[in-house]
């Protein structure tokens, strides 16, 4: 947002994103994480959708194909970014779920792989119904 002295953008969108994103982990009692500028902004989507993991996949190769290989995070930036399902909740119309994952999803905890590892789950293919657009 704005102009340096030299004509350079000072914070791209991008990288407001990703401050509002550190802010409010801090703000849920998570931790302060490192920020730095620098992000690109895209001008579009275009050929962003085959980066993204179909909502339907249950294979953890389309996880690491996407999150990995294709947007360059590490498998720590992977789990932390899947670990912020505690926060909010889900909507069936994006995501075939609906409502919070975790009880408590007002703060920054590890209950959600706590629940991944100790309660019981077990896919319903026969009454999920399709959900969700892909990009592309």
């Amino acid at each position: 947002i704005g102009e340096g002295e030299d004509g350079a953008i000072l914070l791209s969108r991008a990288d407001v994103w990703a401050l509002a994103g550190n802010v409010m982990i801090e703000s849920v009692g998570g931790p302060r994480l490192a920020y730095k500028v620098g992000r690109v902004d895209a001008t579009d989507c275009a050929g962003q959708g085959e980066r993204h993991v179909s909502a339907e996949s249950t294979s953890s190769m389309d996880v690491e194909r996407a999150f990995v290989e294709e947007l360059g995070f590490t498998h720590r930036e992977v789990v932390a970014l899947i670990g912020a399902h505690v926060l909010g909740k889900a909507s069936k119309v994006h995501s075939g779920y609906d409502g919070a994952w975790v009880q408590r999803n007002d703060r920054f905890t590890n209950d959600y792989y706590v629940d991944m590892l100790h309660v019981p789950w077990q896919r319903d293919t026969e009454t999920v119904e399709p959900f969700g657009e892909r990009t592309t």
